[in-house]
């Protein structure tokens, strides 16, 4: 059964607004120190959240080859408050867990979409 929403709380959201503080941090130029020390090399080397992707471990290792990259892409987010069209598309790997693999189950699905995101949102 779908729940309802009252007109006095869809006008209460639509008054609401962020405080001056908090705002200000979405409109703040982001430093490529800042994005490196803050975002990327913050996390711990093994935390997973789920299966399919990687520990922050990899990207950490890559850092020489994909820094620039990825300083661009947040740097773009706060200039313009918009995640590029690429992100929103990623391709599936399957990974065999196993040597021989011979079913599905012996592969583990990876993907990398979630990296961007996770940066963007650690500020």
């Amino acid at each position: 059964m779908a729940k309802v929403c009252s007109m006095e709380l869809l006008r209460d959201l639509w008054q609401h607004s962020l405080l001056l503080e908090t705002s200000s941090k979405l409109l703040k130029l982001v430093l490529a120190d800042e994005i490196k020390k803050n975002a990327f090399f913050s996390q711990g080397n093994d935390e997973v959240p789920d299966p399919d992707e990687f520990s922050p471990l990899f990207p950490m290792k890559a850092w020489l080859i994909i820094n620039n990259d990825i300083i661009l892409v947040v740097q773009y987010f706060f200039a313009s408050f918009n995640v590029l069209l690429a992100f929103n598309a990623t391709m599936i790997i399957l990974v065999r867990n196993v040597p021989i693999p011979l079913k599905v189950m012996d592969f583990m699905p990876i993907s990398c979409c979630y990296v961007v995101y996770k940066y963007i949102t650690l500020f």
